[in-house]
């Protein structure tokens, strides 16, 4: 499922003792040294070069894996088709080729490169770091049936991409890190995965990584932007989407019409924030010395949820119609006021909601 060069170098390497590497990157993105991969994922995980890749049907459906529950990073966890880090002397379009084999037992028919230059950081609960210069790759594969690699994933299936969007933005927890901020990069950039267009990067598909040696024509500047947020995006939304549907519940049980006023706060909160108070709690914590800890999430999501509080209050008081894309949370119960018929003034019932 390789080609024979890619094939050779890599198996000839652990032939001679040698083992799998990460290749680390500076911060233009350009290879300057390599670690072993077992030494490579620590609590202070330098930026390294990697790929994810994003597996399409001719029909829009894409692949989602469930990683093996051994792993050290992220088990059992669902994400895109498919990840793995080049080695020296191989190309983006070799090393992509060669873990859809050794991974899922399957071939590419058609590859392209959707993004260059993303790059991210992200927190396990643990402390353990991915830090990667992640190129993005969208590869169509032939209509063998696949053969999965138990050692590397536990299930795998087929998604319509819209449904994952939707997921991604909705459910971000049920999804790796990575892919949950490559969907939303990817759903950016054009609604459909096959339009996803390659950028003046492309040409870095092809070129053997080397150490001192450009990825691409020109520096490619890893980016950071949005990293500080990476350690709290998705537990927080965890904690609070659990704290949510419980209460929402709970009040439910009392009166099925206090349901609609706890539906509008958890709609707002999943409508989504940039979390910048979460990550204020957790690097506050860090800064005092602490270590990443998973209970430092309860205060950063009860903040979010403060100040979730303070945005439905300035909506009422602004008289603002929208929030986070969506109607206002009085707009909304006026409107359902109105569409179910009720009696009484439905602007003051939202309001009042």
């Amino acid at each position: 499922m390789t080609t024979s060069a890619t094939r050779t170098r890599v198996e000839e390497g652990k032939e001679l003792g040698g083992v799998e590497h990460v290749v680390l990157v500076d911060e233009r993105g350009c290879p300057s040294a390599t670690i072993p991969k077992p030494d490579a994922h620590s609590s202070t995980t330098p930026l390294h070069l990697a790929f994810s890749c994003h597996v399409v049907r001719a029909d829009g459906q894409v692949l989602l894996t469930q990683r093996a529950h051994h792993k050290p990073t992220w088990p059992g966890v669902w994400t895109n088709a498919c990840c793995g880090h080049p080695q020296l002397g191989e190309s983006f379009r070799e090393a992509v080729t060669r873990r859809l084999g050794e991974e899922l037992g399957a071939r590419p028919v058609r590859l392209a490169l959707a993004v260059g230059d993303f790059a991210y950081r992200a927190v396990m609960a643990g402390g353990t770091v991915e830090h990667e210069l992640c190129p993005v790759v969208v590869v169509e594969i032939d209509d063998e049936p696949l053969r999965p690699d138990a050692a590397e994933v536990a299930d795998h299936r087929w998604v319509p991409w819209e449904e994952l969007v939707r997921r991604a933005a909705a459910e971000p927890a049920s999804l790796s890190p990575w892919s949950v901020a490559q969907v939303a990069e990817l759903a950016a950039l054009s609604p459909s995965p096959w339009s996803w267009p390659e950028g003046p990067a492309a040409t870095m598909l092809d070129l053997p990584v080397g150490l001192g040696r450009p990825l691409a024509a020109g520096p490619l500047r890893a980016r950071t932007n949005g990293n500080a947020l990476d350690p709290v995006a998705a537990p927080v939304r965890a904690v609070l989407s659990r704290f949510l549907a419980d209460k929402v519940a709970a009040l439910v049980a009392v009166d099925v019409g206090l349901g609609e006023v706890a539906d509008e706060v958890r709609l707002l909160v999943e409508a989504g924030g940039k979390l910048l108070r979460p990550a204020f709690v957790h690097w506050g914590h860090r800064a005092a010395g602490g270590d990443a800890d998973e209970a430092v999430m309860g205060p950063a999501a009860a903040l979010e949820l403060l100040h979730t509080f303070a945005l439905l209050h300035d909506d009422v008081m602004d008289r603002s119609e929208r929030r986070r894309g969506r109607p206002a949370a009085h707009v909304a119960l006026a409107a359902r006021h109105r569409d179910g018929n009720r009696l009484g003034d439905a602007d003051w019932f939202g309001a009042s909601g």
